[in-house]
């Protein structure tokens, strides 16, 4: 990704690595470094996750931006989160 601190996140299985920086979230495979999906965000993001089949992304907003990870192009989800920036996103591999 360009732009901004680069934040890195594994997914849940271990599989995937996230790296997400300026309005870019990249998911590469940790078994062969192959590109899985490059997700887009019409904001800056500031922290990010995977598991569950989505990416999720942090805002500086008050939002977290949620993609199917098997959708990149898609427009992601805005879920509200609370007042201030999202400054850490987690997912819990139980589900």
């Amino acid at each position: 990704p360009n732009g901004g601190a680069v934040v890195r996140a594994f997914a849940t299985d271990g599989a995937s690595l996230a790296l997400a920086a300026g309005k870019a979230v990249q998911v590469a495979s940790l078994t062969d470094g192959s590109l899985k999906g490059a997700f887009t965000a019409d904001v800056e993001v500031t922290s990010a996750a995977l598991g569950g089949g989505h990416v999720f992304a942090g805002t500086p907003g008050r939002d977290v931006l949620a993609w199917k990870a098997k959708e990149p192009a898609a427009k992601p989800m805005r879920l509200p989160a609370h007042e201030g920036g999202v400054t850490g996103v987690a997912v819990n591999p139980a589900g």
